[in-house]
């Protein structure tokens, strides 16, 4: 089945000005056209921006989304460097939602602490109550990369 511009951008939220962006740019091929020169998108280009929209979402460089999409292009015998490609951005993913939890739980003894002074009309008893609950220093590790969270 073929997708309007239109029609993409309802299905997927990707505004029009980023399709032609994505197709200008090589992340995704030359998307085919009618008889009028309209772009007809297929299921394929859509499972395609799918996969683009994942890793930008996941912070992967434009460029190196670029050189993934090409090298699916190329079929089989780019398989492992792929998969390198995924296991790369998978492993910086994972440290990134580790350093985002620790920025949870900081927000969170704020808020504790917050809760505290708005209940008693003062920060001094938050003050009082909230010294006992100062995180202790923990050593955890994201793939083998020792990190101290303080």
């Amino acid at each position: 089945m073929g997708y309007s511009i239109r029609q993409v951008v309802q299905l997927t939220g990707i505004p029009a000005s980023t399709l032609r962006f994505y197709e200008a740019k090589g992340l995704l091929a030359p998307v085919r056209r009618n008889c009028n020169g309209v772009r007809e998108y297929t299921d394929a280009d859509l499972e395609r921006l799918g996969s683009i929209t994942c890793l930008k979402n996941t912070r992967m460089p434009i460029e190196e989304i670029r050189r993934f999409m090409e090298l699916c292009g190329q079929g089989d015998g780019t398989l492992q460097k792929r998969r390198e490609m995924v296991r790369a951005q998978q492993v910086a993913l994972e440290k990134r939602i580790y350093e985002l939890q620790q920025y949870k739980e900081h927000i969170d003894r704020k808020l504790r602490y917050y809760d505290i002074a708005c209940a008693s009309g003062s920060e001094a008893e938050a003050k009082r109550r909230y010294c006992c609950e100062k995180p202790r220093a923990k050593q955890d590790t994201v793939e083998n990369k020792s990190i101290e969270i303080v």
